[in-house]
């Protein structure tokens, strides 16, 4: 349980960081974050002279309930190992996996996921490294995320044009966070180095988005973790790369869509470059580097083949633009920025206004008959029948417009046609005619409460500390027969840090010590910021 005294801190920094102060209390939290992961505050209340042994067992969840102990060195683990036996033992993939699963069912888990019995343990913050922990969360594993003793910066970026309510966790790290448990330790400490590889020698994945200098420096590299644990899938997401000369290079989102060309290709055709309003190279380097964790965990299962898995931003966002980029390879011509239009697509396809301002994409009409249904119903029947553009082939700029510059020609009518009627008119029209591809272009409010995203689950809503009920993206993957699923609110800081180091086998005077020196480089950091510590 979380102590008075971390209560009141999660509720002081929280203040801290929504007065008016907050980009900046915000931005100061982010460098002390990235730059040097650090540790845990509160003191726990101590327990009488029977010593940690008599306190009774922190209350868990049902999912809580898939960990058992694991001794390992003298310490017990925060892990269900599942009783899985090493393979020095003689146990092949397949027998590793099919006691995990039967262990499982053993402990009465209501439903086994497809990662139940996979640990994680995350050294990482924002957004790229934590978010593909949080989709193997999603998918069953068990995730203990390590935090610095001021937690991970994004729990209190409240936004800059739509502000959180003052208070709450921000919006990027609830995403990113939801079920997980989380720790708190000075990860350039000698006892917070001790913690990290005792999770390692029960863990299954170490994720992490750090430098691999500073990695390496602080004592988690690949072969020293290596060393404790052989078996262990070591997934290191970074900027650009793990070689080359910026390797080691800072990354922000866009600064990989920047490098990747992706703004080049974003914003109108004789205008300069726009930034794309999503971080795609965070979340498409998350994405991968859930994948590549999920892969070498099968290639672990299947030939017993443990390995570090590698990925950036700026590559996951250059396989986001595959087509486009190797269109430029073929041709040697760079495609150019067409605005609402796709480069690559010519002809029709793109967004166009209506009447009443609101913008409507159009793709292709599939058949011939849509298409005169659609010349007709646009007040332009001659445009129908036209032989420019009277087949498909021609209005995607095919066939012997090789160029597109035909089917380019196109444009202007539709432009006017779309522009002569009202969304509501063109949606009662298009919504008749299944051979037309179409959609309304939605904002973000539209798809939280969009029928088909609620009823496929990309949108749920649950109950999240410090906010209550509030709508949240969910699995957008559907298993069958092991669906995905949120596993619960994002952790409060430091939430499981006493329960977690009691169950690694420490002791009240540790957990009192630990914790000591934690407070302290939370102060510190509050000085650092102008700011009166709480405590």
């Amino acid at each position: 349980m979380l102590s008075a005294t971390y209560r009141e801190v999660n509720r002081s920094v929280c203040r801290a960081t929504s007065s008016s102060r907050s980009d900046s209390v915000w931005a100061g939290l982010w460098g002390w974050g990235s730059g040097r992961p650090t540790s845990f505050i509160g003191r726990p209340q101590r327990v009488p002279s029977q010593g940690h042994s008599a306190r009774p067992p922190p209350t868990r969840s049902h999912t809580d309930a898939r960990r058992a102990s694991l001794p390992d060195g003298g310490a017990t683990m925060p892990w269900n190992r599942t009783g899985a036996r090493s393979r020095a033992s003689g146990s092949g993939p397949s027998g590793r996996a099919e006691s995990r699963r039967a262990t499982a069912y053993a402990k009465g888990v209501v439903m086994v996921e497809v990662l139940t019995g996979i640990n994680v343990v995350e050294l990482a913050g924002a957004l790229q490294g934590p978010a593909a922990a949080g989709y193997l969360r999603d998918m069953g594993a068990e995730v203990i995320k390590v935090e610095p003793p001021e937690g991970d910066a994004s729990r209190y970026h409240r936004g800059v044009n739509n502000f959180t309510p003052p208070g709450t966790l921000g919006a990027q790290f609830i995403h990113a966070n939801k079920g997980k448990r989380t720790i708190t330790v000075d990860a350039n400490s000698d006892d917070g180095r001790a913690v990290i590889h005792k999770l390692v020698a029960g863990a299954d994945v170490f994720l992490t988005n750090f430098r691999e200098s500073s990695l390496e420096r602080m004592g988690y590299g690949y072969e020293e973790l290596r060393a404790i644990k052989p078996d262990l899938i070591y997934a290191a997401g970074n900027g650009f790369g793990p070689v080359g000369p910026d390797a080691e290079k800072g990354m922000v989102d866009g600064a990989g869509m920047a490098r990747g060309g992706l703004m080049h290709m974003t914003g109108p055709r004789d205008g300069a470059p726009m930034l794309p309003g999503a971080v795609l190279a965070d979340m498409a380097g998350a994405m991968q580097l859930a994948l590549g964790v999920v892969t070498a965990l099968l290639g672990r299962e299947l030939h017993g083949i443990a390995q570090k898995v590698n990925n950036s931003s700026y590559g996951a966002q250059i396989w986001l633009q595959a087509w486009e980029i190797q269109q430029a390879a073929m041709t040697g011509n760079p495609l150019k920025r067409d605005g609402a239009h796709h480069p690559n697509l010519p002809g029709m396809y793109g967004i166009y206004a209506t009447a009443d301002g609101e913008a409507l994409f159009l793709a292709f009409h599939m058949t011939e008959e849509s298409w005169q249904s659609f010349c007709n119903f646009a007040g332009m029947p001659e445009i129908g029948t036209d032989e420019r553009w009277n087949a498909v082939t021609k209005r995607m700029g095919m066939g012997g417009d090789a160029e597109g510059k035909m089917a380019a020609q196109i444009r202007p009518y539709m432009t006017r046609a779309i522009a002569s009627k009202t969304m509501a008119e063109w949606l009662e029209f298009l919504e008749s005619e299944p051979e037309i591809i179409y959609n309304r272009v939605c904002d973000h409010q539209d798809v939280l409460d969009d029928p088909q995203a609620l009823e496929n689950g990309y949108i749920q809503e649950v109950d999240v500390d410090m906010i209550g009920s509030t709508k949240v993206v969910g699995p957008t993957i559907t298993l069958s027969e092991t669906p995905g699923s949120i596993k619960g609110s994002p952790p409060q800081l430091g939430q499981h840090t006493e329960e977690i180091l009691l169950e690694l086998g420490y002791d009240w005077d540790d957990i009192v010590r630990i914790n000591d020196h934690s407070r302290q480089m939370l102060r510190q950091k509050f000085i650092a910021l102008g700011m009166e510590p709480p405590f």
